[in-house]
């Protein structure tokens, strides 16, 4: 999306009009669910995806005829179409059975209003600050952007995106920048895998380890801060928000368990750790004598990731980063 927007700002300063295309809800075997966007000019698709094939297509073709007939126009405002694909398209995109998806098309008419707005937003994902765009769906109301949910529409939806009402106007509401980081316990071999991967998912991601040999650019390019630390002092080195996830990846039993405790202290809503049953047993037993309780140990997910059969740091890695986007997504 912010690179959406970055294209946005520089044709804005061309003077062009151009249309945002959001799916905002979807049924069925859709190819694209909410959250997924495509930016249209007068000559056709400049980025983004909202799905592929024919579903694509005709709703690239809308924006195209609707910027040549009114982007001129100063009070043209967006709409809402429902698109079905029927069997011929469900077939060509490889799907057992019909989807359904609510499309968004939101102008972006050259305006020097238009572009501080885009301009505000790009700042905002510049400086990795948490922001929520808002894009009502059938009124002429402006698009808007909130540092945090508005009270009334908070409990309206879990996870980054979804519709709520404000004011009496149905809106789309999608978080553009995840504040939340992901507090990664050592450097070796599946921290190296996963941290390129989780980056480019666009979590923020934090290496901390007690070998200096496995904190270096070199290792983690993408990684937003290395940190040297001591396992026997982590609360004084790091400090985890609501909303941070804690993963744990060290050499042995001894640190994991040092790390455990650490996490059961914090508000993190993921804390997840690397190791087999056996392994999970015998510090869980640790915690217990510590004073924890069942219900605290719940909080722990190990052994790590989805169960995909993964072997290899890549495989393993690609189970972790799968179960953090399904986290993220109140899933």
């Amino acid at each position: 999306m912010e690179m959406i927007f970055q294209t946005l700002q520089q044709r804005l300063l061309q003077q062009e009009s151009l249309m945002l295309l959001s799916v905002v809800r979807s049924h069925g075997s859709a190819p694209r669910g909410a959250g997924a966007h495509m930016l249209v000019c007068s000559n056709g698709i400049l980025g983004g995806t909202i799905g592929g094939g024919a579903l694509e297509h005709q709703a690239a073709l809308l924006a195209q005829e609707w910027l040549c007939s009114h982007a001129k126009e100063p009070s043209s405002v967006g709409f809402l179409r429902h698109f079905v694909l029927n069997t011929e398209e469900v077939q060509n995109l490889g799907m057992v059975c019909g989807g359904e998806v609510d499309v968004l098309f939101t102008p972006f008419l050259s305006s020097p209003e238009t572009l501080r707005f885009v301009s505000e937003i790009s700042t905002l994902f510049s400086k990795r600050e948490v922001f929520w765009l808002c894009l009502p769906l059938n009124a002429a109301s402006p698009s808007r952007l909130f540092g945090q949910l508005p009270p009334e529409v908070a409990g309206s939806f879990s996870g980054p995106y979804g519709i709520a009402t404000l004011s009496g106007e149905d809106c789309y509401f999608e978080k553009m920048v995840d504040g939340s980081r992901v507090f990664i316990f050592g450097g070796g071999h599946i921290s190296q895998e996963l941290v390129p991967l989780l980056s480019h998912l666009k979590f923020r991601c934090i290496v901390s380890d007690d070998r200096p040999e496995f904190l270096t650019p070199a290792l983690f390019p993408t990684a937003e801060e290395l940190r040297h630390i001591s396992f026997l002092h982590l609360d004084e080195s790091i400090h985890v928000k609501e909303g941070d996830s804690i993963v744990v990846l060290t050499r042995g039993h001894v640190w994991d368990t040092d790390v455990q405790r650490f996490a059961l202290h914090t508000p993190a809503r993921y804390i997840g750790v690397v190791g087999s049953r056996k392994k999970k047993a015998a510090v869980f037993a640790t915690l217990r004598e510590d004073g924890f309780p069942d219900s605290d140990l719940a909080r722990i997910v190990t052994p790590i990731g989805l169960d995909i059969g993964a072997q290899t740091p890549a495989e393993i890695a690609i189970s972790i980063a799968a179960q953090m986007i399904a986290v993220r997504n109140g899933l």
